[in-house]
Parts: C-alpha cells; structure tokens; sequence
C-alpha cells in the first residue's frame, strides 16, 4: 500500500501505521503529504480514487487517512474517510485564497482559518457563487482574529451572508471594548434556525450590556434583508452566560422593541436616530 500510494506523481511522502488488535479488526493509520500546490483534480484523485485503492489493498473496513499539501502559503489538511471527499477538496482548491493560513475538510465541515490582520476585508464573507457552499452535506466555517477581536462566519446551503455588513458591526464596537470581542454571523443557528449575528464584548461580564456600543453595533445592520436576529451580550466568563438584548428582525426592521423590552428600547431608538442622523 505504501508503494502504490508513494508510486503517484502528487505524492511526495506516506507513512503507514498498523495497530494491531486481537479481539477487533487492525487500525490503520496512514499519512500522505503531497507535492506543493497540486491541481485539483490531482487532489480529488488522491481523497477518491486512491483512498479507495487503500482499503482495497488492506481489506480493512476503514482507514485512517490524512492527506496534506501546501498551496501558496495556505496549509491543507483532509480528514478521511468522508463522504464526497473529492468533491469537497477539489471544490476546497478553488476556494482557497492568500489570506487563509490553514484550512480542514473534515467529515462534517470544511474550516478555514485566515491570518490575522488589523482590518477585516470588505469581501471576507465567501460569495453564494464559491464551491464549497454548493456542498450541500457540508457546514463551511471562516474564522479570522482581526486586531484583539475574533470574527466567526458559519454558512449553510441556500443562503447568502455576503450583504451581512460584518466589517461596519466590528468597527463599531469602542475600541477599549475590542479586546477579547467576538463577531459571529450564524446561517442557521442550533436554536431557532435563523440567520443570527451575535456580538459579544459590550460591557463587562456581570455588568449590564452598553447601551451606547450597543446601538453603534446594532445601527450597522438595521436594514439588512438577510438577518433574523440580533444578539448583543458582554464579555464572557468561563462558560457562564453573559448579559444579553436580543432583537429579531424581519426584512430590515426590528421586530418588536427587543428582549428585555426596558433596555431593548433604549438601544433601538438610539439605534435608529444613529441612521436617522447619517442619512
């Protein structure tokens, strides 16, 4: 196996691993690092063709398989096995661009983890028309540490984030509360399946959340056709919950007068008079 996977042209190494079990059925490991920037094709063949060559010539029922390869400057990683695994990578290949540091195609999700900057780009949310957004069976996750603060973007099939204006929600956030915020733009989130941006880092944890940053953040996205909710939260500690005003939003508009009412007044009508004002 060893030499059959060493004998492609777009391999450069492999290591083989056998753990051995007497009551159950051999582990085997195996690691292929490929030559630098292979095409995609060359990609797909190896995750495809070759890993199923592999569990042929061991006769196991599955195989450990991780192949690796550098492109440009961007570090590659494909966890197998996986369903559609060519698909994934070769669609994978076409995705990458040259502010991404690393990127995993595993059995659930492909990740890809940009290197930090001081200002996040105006086109950092990939476009409805990528590759790997038409992968269905795929969860497709950006993340970014942009100066002090994190931004996280996680898409689902069908729907479109790249008008959600992320950059303007980070920068809206007061600089001494940039340390350690975090910016997440959620397709569908686990609990009510909506479209949801959450921001946290508005005031301090175990404080109420900061009516004036607050509406700055919130005055970003008001308008915004894709968003169904609005998460505004302080800092958080540990896993404990932090404070929160939530607002869910229909075609643009605020739906309501947020959650609590008594401080989701407050930070919308500042919200509104902020866009009142620049328009």
């Amino acid at each position: 196996m060893r030499q059959y996977l060493s004998g492609l042209d777009v391999v450069a190494s492999v290591q083989v691993d056998v753990l051995l079990e007497f009551l159950a059925a051999d582990h085997w490991i195996v690691n292929v690092v490929l030559k630098g920037n292979p095409s995609a094709e060359s990609v797909a063949t190896v995750v495809g063709d070759a890993y199923a060559k592999v569990l042929n010539l061991t006769g196991a029922n599955e195989v450990r398989m991780v192949v690796t390869w550098t492109q440009g400057e961007t570090s590659l990683f494909c966890y197998l096995p996986m369903k559609d695994a060519d698909k994934a990578a070769s669609a994978t290949v076409e995705a990458v661009s040259s502010g991404m540091e690393r990127v995993q195609i595993e059995e659930e999700k492909i990740s890809f983890e940009y290197r930090t900057i001081e200002s996040l780009p105006d086109r950092f949310i990939l476009p409805s028309t990528s590759p790997v957004l038409r992968l269905g069976s795929l969860k497709i996750e950006q993340s970014i540490l942009v100066g002090r603060s994190h931004c996280f973007v996680s898409h689902a099939k069908g729907k479109d984030l790249a008008s959600v204006p992320i950059k303007r929600a980070l920068e809206a956030i007061p600089s001494d509360k940039r340390y350690g915020a975090v910016v997440s733009l959620e397709a569908e989130d686990r609990d009510r399946h909506q479209t949801r941006l959450t921001v946290r880092g508005l005031g301090q944890y175990g404080q109420d959340v900061d009516s004036p940053s607050a509406a700055a953040v919130l005055a970003t996205v008001l308008g915004n056709q894709v968003l169904q909710r609005v998460e505004l939260t302080t800092a958080v500690k540990d896993s404990n919950q932090p404070t929160m005003v939530a607002f869910d939003m229909k075609s643009g508009a605020v739906v309501g007068q947020g959650d609590p009412p008594e401080r989701g007044t407050v930070i919308l009508a500042a919200a509104q008079q902020a866009v009142a004002s620049q328009s």
